[in-house]
This record gives structure tokens, C-alpha cells and sequence, in this order.
């Protein structure tokens, strides 16, 4: 909840102190909802904010969506919220959508942080602000102009302390439920086997092997799939670290 809290008071932040002027009387994208503070008057908003995130189908998204909702009319702007469902290309059609539809603003957390690049370019060229939350767009040339995120790193960092301490003197054999689409994602398995890699070295029994880094997608699907496989590799598996909740509760079911 303090992780939710600090990107809701961010993204607030965000909208007080950007000018997102532009704005359109167009039609919004199909497939999408459009949310507005106030449905009981037809004032004229100061334009829309588009909200294109990783996936809705994992409630930290949806959450984070629900109060750019809330802090946008505050601010006299209409959200639109749609879900690429992981699929950069169905992404990137969304800003297409976007631009023709001529929002003030887009916010976006990368299906896949190099290849969304094209799209975030396309709006730079229309003068359209482009925000990230959660997972940065590392594609060359792409303006980003501004990220609301936590330290990821940082989180791995943390991940792998509670690793060693979960797993004892023994230590023991680990599986990784990476995606490595997201920059997010990346960052925690570098913080989480750099403490692994420094405990290791610190001793000469009981060291921590990660017998196997698998795609777990960021979904509780794949991240139950994976860990099948793992398990029918290394029988003895003793722990997974997972990148988010999702995939951990797949790995949890196998």
C-alpha cells in the first residue's frame, strides 16, 4: 500500500504542475472508456488524458488508473483509460488512436520498453507529452517527459536479503520469474542477484544457486507454466523470486 500510495500522490503532483493544453472535441478511441469528475454538467474540459498501461487485468494498474482518473478531473480534464492486454503492437495502435484523437497527455507503462518507441516518437512529433509510470521506455530518441516510479533496484536488493534470510545457513536452489520486457522488471532481478551474487562470495557453504531464469511474463499463467517446467528440471527447487504478484501466485499454484 506505501508503494501505491507514493505513485497516487506522484501522479497528482504530475498533473498540477504539467500544462497539458491541447484538446479535442473528437471521439474517443474504440474499446476504451472515457471517464469524466463531473457527468452531471457538460462543461467543457480542458481536454483528455490517455492512460495506456501495461495491462488492467492486474489490479495494480487498475488501481493506478482509477486515480489518474480522480486526479485528472480535479485538474477539469476527461481520461481515457484502455488495456493493450501486454501486446506492444495493439500498444501502439492505441497511439495512434490517441493522436488522431488529439489528447492533451498520455501515460504510459511500457508493454515493451524498446519497441514502443516508434509510438512514443510518433506523439513527441504532435507535440503530445508522453508520461511512464512503474516501467520506463528505454527506446533512443523517444521524450519522455516525466516518470513517476519507485526504485526497482532497490526492490531486487530487498528481495534477495529476504531471500537469504527465508532460506537460512543452508542456503539453497532458486528459481527467477523474470519479464524482461519491462524496465521495471529488469532492474529488480539486477538488485536481487547482486545481494545473491555478494552473498555468495562471502562464503563457501550454504551459497544460494539460481538454477534457472524463466519468462513468467508478468502473469500468473506463465509464471504457474514456468515453474511447472522448473520443477520438472529441478525437483528439488527450494524457492522462487518472482517480479510481481501475478507471477508469484502462478508459481505458487505449481
Amino acid at each position: 500500500m506505501k508503494r501505491i500510495a507514493q505513485y497516487l500522490g506522484l501522479t497528482a503532483l504530475m498533473f498540477a504542475l504539467t500544462g497539458c493544453s491541447p484538446s479535442s472535441d473528437k471521439p474517443a478511441a474504440d474499446g476504451s472508456s472515457k471517464a469524466s469528475g463531473d457527468t452531471s454538467a457538460p462543461a467543457k474540459t480542458k481536454g483528455t488524458i490517455a492512460y495506456t498501461p501495461l495491462t488492467l487485468s492486474n489490479p495494480f494498474f487498475k488501481i493506478i488508473g482509477d486515480h489518474i482518473t480522480a486526479e485528472a478531473a480535479k485538474n477539469g480534464y476527461d481520461t481515457l483509460m484502455v488495456d493493450p492486454d501486454m501486446d506492444v503492437k495493439k500498444q501502439s495502435d492505441q497511439f495512434d488512436d490517441f493522436i488522431s484523437s488529439g489528447v492533451a497527455a498520455i501515460i504510459l507503462v511500457p508493454c515493451d520498453r524498446l519497441s514502443i518507441g516508434p509510438a512514443v516518437k510518433s506523439a513527441n512529433a504532435k507535440g503530445i507529452p508522453v508520461f511512464t509510470v512503474d516501467a520506463k521506455c528505454a527506446a533512443e530518441g523517444a521524450e519522455i517527459a516525466g516518470h513517476v516510479g519507485t526504485d526497482n533496484f532497490q526492490g531486487g536488493e530487498l528481495a534477495g536479503q529476504a531471500m537469504i534470510k527465508a532460506l537460512g545457513e543452508n542456503g539453497g536452489k532458486v528459481l527467477i520469474l523474470d519479464f524482461k520486457k519491462a524496465h521495471s522488471c529488469v532492474l529488480r532481478v539486477a538488485g536481487f542477484k547482486k545481494v545473491i551474487n555478494a552473498h555468495n562470495s562471502s562464503r563457501t557453504t550454504g551459497k544460494i544457486e539460481i538454477v534457472a531464469e524463466l519468462n513468467g511474463n508478468g502473469a500468473r499463467t506463465e509464471g504457474y507454466q514456468s515453474t511447472a517446467d522448473a520443477l520438472q528440471a529441478h525437483d528439488d527447487l527450494d524457492a522462487v523470486f518472482a517480479i510481481n504478484d501475478p507471477s508469484a501466485l502462478g508459481a505458487y499454484t505449481a
